[in-house]
Parts: structure tokens; C-alpha cells; sequence
């Protein structure tokens, strides 16, 4: 084939493959068609033969090479350290210990932090962008991790300031019940005299009950707005399932949710029940296989679960520690909560509450369109779910900076009515981190079982430090009962770039030891699938992987988060 003519197969979703090609830079093809057709792959052979004055047998052969190299196994993307520096220093302050005290990736904190921070602002504050483009103060989290990885501790270590916030209206609740149940047998017995007392509301912070029914009696008591808070989050998509199958409405209601647009719910028994805007933040975590089984294409399509901020760490080994969260941390975080609950909203004429618009500075706002214009560089040329995915990264970005902004505000850390640059900056790179897990997860739906297994490999090698022996292997599982079965797993790893064997002489009349050493993420092979639509190749970083069991910086130590990268 000519030198000049480049031809490109790049996977396109549904068992297809985009065949692209360029005559000296200027492309002249472009076709998505199934690869094991062979008429198509003939037909498409043909064209391209005759628009460049090519051999049809050499292009065919030239297609069959591109397709098994787009076809080959990959590595996914690694996951790269959470950017706990770019966190409020009071948020940071907390993740960093408690992330420490639990021995778990900071994002295990971080992620329910957020979420649970977001809902008490809540309907207090928004941000406007532009006159026609607000966001309101909604996060959607959700930690992507197997069980045993300390996701439930976690949550429980963040959320006990809301608890606590809840416990104190339960009881004022009840008190206020025995009065109203006292004022109500009075007004009884003086038959009628003076005024029926008000039944009194529990004012609301955390819901668990998904239904939206249940939701909506909530949301009209509670119009500040709540947390939906389950520890996991795969109960809250199997009830949307289930109701839209009976329904036909729950989907639909959340995804109006999630933008504080105004709800319809019908009751059987009751009036209907309006909500003008209802703020309802989530966070839950979920197993790789379960998120897989019940998100499927139908919440890929409408596009719920590109609402969600993502965050999928690998499993790592929490080694005991005796660091704790301080109780001066933690007491500075309770008063964070308390403090974003005392916010004030704005008041409708309808006497319900509205949010204070917040606009941000000059110079956080040219920060905001610069990053806002790369994503969509990106976005032009994304497709499917990477594109439905790129095309919710605005909105969170620009809920984040106001969470950012409203936490620095409240704990002193700014003053002053605009959000700030640092809030904007901190917010934009947090997202390009969420974006970067989102694009993960979306490979793991993508996955072959050969795929599966050669990533959960791959993981278990980089969590030993990246080198192992085949008796190594052996000692992992049931699967590779035989030293020749871990031998041809490890063989096929190195036949596929993701890493090579050594030799290490042993002293005196000891035999050689051979291990299997994983290959460095920067120092991986990315030539051999450029062809397949520039594919990373292999990817996978020992150095990341193992990089969270070295203990966080402390809170003040800002050399440190600098070394970060942050």
C-alpha cells in the first residue's frame, strides 16, 4: 500500500468499527461497518482500492490486521491518585484524616462528603452562570467497589454530623408532639373554643425510602431539601426499575430531580403533590458486577447515570494504623454542617423558599469558559456514552464550585458574594478526575470475560507491588491450580505487552528464580494499537496503584500537597 494513504479501525460501539482513511493528511473515508461481515469488509475493501488507485486485496488484508489489533485485549485506563489538594482546607482537613484512620483511598471520604455537604446547602444557594444557565446545589455520588473495601465505614465516619443534626430533630420533634397532642385534648375538651393546634412536621435531613410517593410527602414538609443516603445505592436502581416496570414514572421523576426541575406525584388515596423545586442529593456505593447488571443500556440512554459523580478505586490492603481523626477535625466538620444549614434562602411569594443565585468572580468565570471549551473539543469528537458522559461534566463542575465556594465561606476561609477562582479551579480539576473514572467504568461495560480477567490480573499483580512468580499465582486462587496454568496466564500477559520475565542468579547451587515483572505505565508499548483508533495500549501503573497506602500529608502541611501535584 501506498505510504501516503493511512487507514484507521476504531471501535464504535454494537459490534461495529469506524474505518477511516487519509491521503497525506486529508481524509477521504469514513464508515462504520461489523467487521466479521466479510461482504461489507469486500465491499468497503473495494472502494477504497478504487478512490486511491490501491490494490483491493492488499486494503483487505491491511482491514483484517486493523481489526484484530482493535479487537486485542486491553488494559484499561489507571486510575490516578484522588486530588485531595484541590478540596476547601476544611473538607481537605477531614478527608485526609479520616482517610488515614480508616486505611482507604481518600475518595472513600471525599465522595459522601461532598454529597452530603451539597444537600445541606441544598435550596439556599445556586449558581448562575450566565442569565439563561443555573445549576442548583444537587451532587449524585457513588463509589464503585467490591465488598470488604470499608465503604460503609466510610460513609458512617461522615455521616455522623448529619445524624447528629437529624437525632436533635427527631427529639425536638417529639417534644413538640407531646404539645401539640396536649394543646389538641384541651382544644377537645373546651369544645371547639380558640383554634385547632397545627400538627408539627420532623424537619427532615436524611431519607432512605427511594418511592416517590414517599419522596414527595418529604420533599413538601422538607422544601430545604434532603440527603438519600443508602448504603448501597443498587436498591435505589432496582426500585427504579421496578416502579417505572409498574409506573412508568420514577426514572423519569428522578432524572427532573437531579435538575430541580418541578415534580408531579400522584397518590392513590391523597391529592397530588407538587413540588416546585426539589433538591435531593444521593450517595451510596455499588459492586462493579451490580452497578454493571442494573444500570444496562435503558440508564446509560436517558442518561441517569451520567449524573452520577463516579469514583472507582482499587482494592488496596488497609494496614493497621493507629491515626485517628482528630477530635478538633472533627468537631470543625460538625460545625461545617451546622453552618451550611443555617444559610439562608431566599423567600418566594408563595412563602416557599428559593435560591440565593451566586454568580462567579471575573477572572474564576474566564477559568470556568477556558475548561468548559477544552471538554468540548473533546466532546465534538466523542461518541455514545463517552459523549453523554462529556456532556454532563459542565453542570458538575459548576455544582461543585459553589459547594467549594459555600464551604470556604462558611468556615472563614473567603468572604464576599462571588465564588472565587480557587473554588472554580479546585472544581474543574476534581471533574476532569470524576471524568477520567467515568470513562473507566464505561470500558469495564465494554469488557470481554477475556478482557475481565486480564484487568483483574493485571490489578492483583500491581497490588503486589508488580512483580510475582507463578507459585505466586498459584497461592492467589482457585484459578491457576497448576504451576503450567499461572506460567501460560503470566506468559500470556508478556506475549500482550502488559509486562516481561526476568531472571535473577541465585548464590551457590540454588536454582535461577523467574518472576513476572508488570510494565510501568510510562514506560508501556502505546505503539501497538495506535492503528486501533489510538488506543493507550498498556496502562496500568504499579507506582498509582500502590500509591494510596503511603499516608496522606497533614492538613497544614502545604509542601507536601504541593508535592502532590496539587
Amino acid at each position: 500500500m501506498s505510504e501516503a494513504v493511512k487507514i484507521a479501525v476504531t471501535p464504535f460501539g454494537d459490534g461495529q468499527h469506524k474505518v477511516t482513511a487519509n491521503d497525506n493528511g486529508r481524509a477521504f473515508f469514513e464508515e462504520a461497518i461489523d467487521l466479521d461481515d466479510a461482504a461489507a469488509v469486500d465491499r468497503v475493501a473495494t472502494e477504497l482500492a478504487q478512490r486511491a488507485d490501491l490494490d483491493a486485496s492488499a486494503v483487505a488484508g491491511e482491514l483484517a490486521r486493523l481489526a484484530k489489533l482493535a479487537n486485542a485485549p486491553r488494559r484499561p485506563e489507571p486510575y490516578q491518585r484522588y486530588p485531595v489538594g484541590t478540596l476547601p482546607h476544611g473538607v481537605r482537613s477531614f478527608v485526609s484524616e479520616a482517610a488515614n484512620s480508616l486505611g482507604v483511598d481518600p475518595v472513600f471520604v471525599a465522595l459522601p462528603a461532598l454529597a452530603m455537604l451539597a444537600s445541606c446547602i441544598g435550596v439556599r444557594r445556586s449558581i448562575r452562570i450566565k442569565t439563561d444557565w443555573a445549576e442548583p446545589c444537587i451532587i449524585w455520588g457513588a463509589i464503585v467497589a467490591d465488598s470488604g473495601t470499608k465503604k460503609s465505614p466510610a460513609t458512617r465516619i461522615v455521616m455522623r454530623a448529619l445524624h447528629s443534626v437529624q437525632r436533635e430533630a427527631v427529639e425536638e420533634y417529639r417534644t413538640e408532639l407531646d404539645r401539640y397532642e396536649s394543646a389538641l385534648r384541651a382544644f377537645k375538651t373546651s369544645k371547639g373554643e380558640g383554634s385547632e393546634p397545627s400538627k408539627p412536621t420532623c424537619r427532615r435531613h436524611i431519607v432512605s425510602d427511594t418511592t416517590s410517593e414517599a419522596l414527595a410527602l418529604v420533599l413538601e414538609q422538607n422544601p430545604e431539601g434532603v440527603l438519600l443516603e443508602r448504603d448501597e445505592i443498587g436498591g435505589w436502581l432496582a426500585d427504579l426499575d421496578r416502579y417505572t416496570a409498574s409506573k412508568g414514572g420514577d426514572a423519569a421523576r428522578w432524572l427532573s430531580i437531579w435538575s430541580a426541575a418541578p415534580i408531579v406525584v400522584d397518590r392513590v388515596t391523597r391529592p397530588a403533590v407538587y413540588i416546585t423545586r426539589p433538591h435531593v442529593s444521593i450517595y451510596g456505593g455499588i459492586q462493579p458486577r451490580v452497578l454493571e447488571r442494573l444500570v444496562g443500556s435503558e440508564h446509560r440512554e436517558n442518561g441517569l447515570l451520567f449524573r452520577l459523580l463516579i469514583a472507582a478505586p482499587p482494592r488496596r490492603v488497609a494496614r493497621w494504623t493507629d491515626a485517628t481523626v482528630s477530635e478538633r477535625t472533627a468537631e470543625r466538620f460538625a460545625e461545617l454542617v451546622r453552618g451550611l444549614l443555617a444559610l439562608n434562602p431566599n423567600a418566594g411569594l408563595d412563602g416557599e423558599p428559593r435560591p440565593v443565585p451566586v454568580i462567579m468572580s471575573a477572572e474564576a468565570k474566564a477559568h470556568f469558559v477556558g475548561w468548559y471549551n477544552v471538554n468540548a473539543d473533546r466532546l465534538a469528537e466523542a461518541r455514545g456514552d463517552e459523549a453523554a458522559a462529556l456532556a454532563k461534566m459542565p453542570a458538575h463542575a459548576a455544582r461543585l464550585a459553589l459547594v467549594f465556594y459555600c464551604i470556604r465561606l462558611v468556615s472563614g476561609e473567603r468572604t464576599g458574594d462571588e465564588i472565587d477562582l480557587a473554588s472554580v479551579q479546585g472544581a474543574c480539576q476534581l471533574v476532569d478526575w470524576h471524568k477520567n473514572e467515568m470513562l473507566r467504568l464505561l470500558e469495564r461495560f465494554s469488557e470481554t470475560d477475556d478482557d475481565r480477567e486480564i484487568r483483574e490480573l493485571v490489578d492483583w499483580i500491581a497490588r503486589q507491588g508488580g512483580t510475582v512468580t507463578a507459585r505466586d499465582l498459584m497461592r492467589h486462587g482457585r484459578r491457576y491450580v497448576t504451576a503450567e496454568a499461572a506460567k501460560a496466564a503470566l506468559d500470556g500477559l508478556a506475549r500482550a505487552g502488559f509486562g516481561q520475565w526476568e531472571t535473577l542468579p541465585q548464590d551457590g547451587r540454588g536454582h535461577p528464580t523467574t518472576r513476572f515483572v508488570l510494565t510501568p505505565a510510562d514506560s508501556a508499548d502505546v505503539d501497538k494499537n495506535s492503528a486501533a483508533g489510538g488506543a493507550s495500549g498498556i496502562s496500568v501503573s504499579v507506582n498509582t496503584v500502590n500509591a494510596p497506602e503511603n499516608p496522606l500529608p497533614a492538613p497544614d502541611d502545604e509542601a507536601g500537597w504541593r508535592a502532590m501535584g496539587t
